[in-house]
């Protein structure tokens, strides 16, 4: 049975992320900032699968354009998958409470480790909707590390989702962030 899905900041690190859900017959709803070549590309790519994928562009840091575009996308939504800035967290509470989700995965950086803690503690005040944070570390080889490619980064993503995890880790952090 397919399911509606939406992936925000899809168009580049979550590319493939969004073509796997398309693969598996969901409508994959994907917002991006702005309009762009890899929001071009990512269209592109699913119609060579008769895939369901709807782009837009929105800017969540403009809030009233970005609930417009929430509004705008069905309300049977499955699952969210959200990579937004800490500098805009609003925008995760107007997201759950426009479109109240089965599930919200909130990506989040792994350099601003008091953000963190304080996004473990924060509740999102809508009981029907389950949360769950992701964190984007980095992979160390040898001795040295990098940052994950958007390949890593996708695929991380899409087995914290089945594993359905309160917290999940991709690629190493320095710290485990306690709430």
């Amino acid at each position: 049975m397919s399911k509606d899905v939406l992936v925000i900041g899809g168009a580049g690190m979550l590319r493939k992320a969004c073509l796997e859900y398309a693969q598996q017959r969901n409508r994959v709803f994907v917002i991006a900032r702005r309009k762009s070549k890899k929001l071009a590309l990512l269209k592109r790519e699913s119609m060579s699968f008769s895939a369901c994928i709807f782009a837009m562009e929105s800017d969540y840091n403009d809030y009233s354009a970005f609930l417009e575009t929430l509004v705008s996308i069905p309300p049977s939504l499955h699952l969210v998958i959200s990579w937004i800035h800490s500098s805009s967290a609003l925008s995760h509470l107007q997201i759950i409470q426009t479109l109240r989700p089965q599930h919200y995965f909130r990506l989040l950086g792994s350099s601003d480790l008091e953000h963190l803690k304080r996004s473990l503690r924060e509740s999102f005040c809508c009981p029907l909707t389950q949360t769950y944070q992701i964190v984007l570390g980095h992979i160390k080889e040898k001795t040295e590390q990098r940052w994950l490619t958007h390949d890593e980064i996708s695929y991380g993503v899409i087995n914290a989702v089945k594993k359905r995890s309160s917290l999940s880790i991709i690629g190493s952090i320095d710290q485990i962030p306690k709430p």
